[in-house]
């Protein structure tokens, strides 16, 4: 006897009788606007303001509470000509507060290591980098062409 793919001699009904179909949604639904949190008074409506905020990092950095605030100029850090003058093309102004107090203890010879600490965004990579940058000796020709490892 052969079975067709819509019935089973279990359950002696078709497949499609067999699938649960979801129920009629409750009047208990979040509305389009709430975060889904719930019905009733446990969700929370979604508003747009009333008003918008434009913050500048010229604002941020002169803030003293702020990490991104420095009493400094990268001219202050001692670095390269060259490397002012690409900070300078690439319109970093004055340095964050994790690279004014990371940049001198790095630069300093012998190097040494140091494990800072601040938010994303602060410029913890920038002051890693312009330390590497500012080691590399490009004052031979051979210097020049010969890749780092």
């Amino acid at each position: 006897m052969s079975e067709t793919p819509e019935t089973t001699p279990q359950t002696g009904g078709s497949l499609a009788d067999r699938i649960s179909k979801p129920e009629a949604p409750s009047t208990d639904a979040p509305e389009a606007g709430q975060d889904g949190a719930g019905g009733g008074a446990s969700g929370s409506a979604l508003q747009e303001p009333d008003y918008s905020v434009e913050v500048k990092l010229s604002d941020l950095q002169a803030d003293p509470n702020n990490p991104l605030f420095s009493v400094k100029t990268f001219n202050d850090l001692g670095l390269d000509e060259r490397i002012l003058k690409g900070l300078s093309s690439m319109n970093f102004r004055q340095p964050s507060k994790v690279q004014e107090r990371a940049l001198p203890l790095l630069m300093v010879n012998p190097p040494k290591n140091l494990v800072g600490q601040s938010q994303s965004g602060t410029g913890k990579t920038a002051a890693f980098v312009l330390n590497i940058l500012s080691r590399i000796d490009l004052s031979t020709e051979q210097s020049q062409i010969t890749p780092r490892h």
